[in-house]
């Protein structure tokens, strides 16, 4: 593989290898070879006008009409911190409810959630500066876009079908036998308040998603170039 090839594999390194792309590749070699021997012709080394020949592209962003190239590890610190913040929230959330007695199981799992992201959190952060901030990926916004849209579309799903097992689970009988729903006291009530508003948590799913496309633009590598 020559120098030509090896900036070609470079500038796709971040890029599914689709037939799309496969077929740029190759268009964007065979101009790079031209160019190279153009500069040959006009008295450079072979190597020198390989190299005069690599200069003239030093991205392929703008080739794609919706990417986006973005720094990765600085967006993706910034995600897992939004990530932890809404964790730590719907953990103080559960708090109140521990001394009811109720969501323990939900109480424990969001602490360990917590502590297992915060983890990461740090270690990522410790570890930022240098190259690694400069790491270039690139994404199709309308990948994003669809992906978020999925995201919700599937979290509503998800929702529906809880609350309305749930609803089968408590009401079932009285629903059939049309008998009026008799609730004993406060904290029964509060039972069955918990036990509906519980399956929101996952709502962080969401909304993480939803920030992480946000901050896309935030991150991105100078501004989107029109095919």
């Amino acid at each position: 593989m020559n120098s030509l090839e090896r900036h070609v594999e470079k500038l796709f390194a971040s890029y599914q290898e689709t037939a799309e792309v496969k077929e740029l590749k190759e268009e964007i070699l065979s101009n790079l070879e031209a160019k190279s021997a153009d500069f040959q012709a006009e008295g450079l080394e072979a190597a020198e006008a390989d190299q005069k020949a690599v200069s003239t592209l030093e991205r392929v962003d703008f080739f794609f009409a919706d990417t986006v190239a973005l720094y990765l590890n600085r967006w993706r610190l910034e995600v897992i911190q939004i990530l932890l913040l809404y964790t730590l929230i719907a953990w103080v959330i559960t708090i109140p409810l521990t001394v009811l007695g109720l969501a323990m199981r939900l109480h424990f799992v969001l602490l360990l959630a917590s502590v297992v992201i915060g983890l990461i959190y740090f270690s990522l952060y410790l570890r930022r500066g240098g190259r690694l901030d400069e790491r270039i990926v690139s994404f199709s916004r309308k990948a994003l876009l669809r992906l978020r849209k999925l995201v919700w579309i599937g979290w509503s799903a998800l929702i529906l079908a809880l609350l309305i097992g749930l609803t089968l689970s408590q009401f079932g009988s009285n629903i059939w036998f049309q008998r009026p729903v008799l609730i004993s006291g406060p904290y029964q009530f509060a039972t069955l308040a918990v036990s509906y508003g519980l399956p929101f948590v996952s709502l962080i799913l969401p909304l993480v998603v939803s920030a992480a496309l946000r901050l896309v633009d935030k991150y991105k590598v100078g501004d989107e170039v029109e095919r």
